[in-house]
């Protein structure tokens, strides 16, 4: 018996319109995937923004607005500095290291 969905025994508008359902997904994919990695991207560059525009000092305003909280009372001062600076050198190392500004234009390339 013979394959009733080989693509022989299908009319043209059959094999049109799955190749169209079929780019159609594929062009829902993508437009979901470029939406991510352009929300990654802009958390990160906004993130080594703040890591780069302001000094450790300039943060000294903000500690004291996190000190108002129970959990933070007991915290040293050096705690806040330290925990900006290994945040801000994870961001950098992640956007450089998944290289997002790359991979937005190939994914923006293969949208189009």
């Amino acid at each position: 018996m013979e394959n009733q969905n080989n693509d022989n025994t299908k009319s043209p508008r059959e094999m049109y319109w799955n190749m169209m359902f079929q780019l159609k997904g594929q062009s829902i994919y993508l437009d979901k995937r470029l939406r991510r990695l352009e929300t990654w991207n802009n958390a990160l560059t906004i993130a080594l923004l703040v890591a780069s525009s302001g000094s450790l000092s300039g943060w000294g305003g903000v500690w004291q607005y996190l000190k108002q909280f129970e959990i933070l009372k007991g915290l040293p001062e050096q705690f806040l500095s330290s925990t900006f600076t290994v945040v801000s050198q994870v961001a950098t190392v992640a956007y450089f290291a998944f290289n997002f500004p790359k991979r937005l234009k190939s994914v923006s390339a293969l949208r189009n």
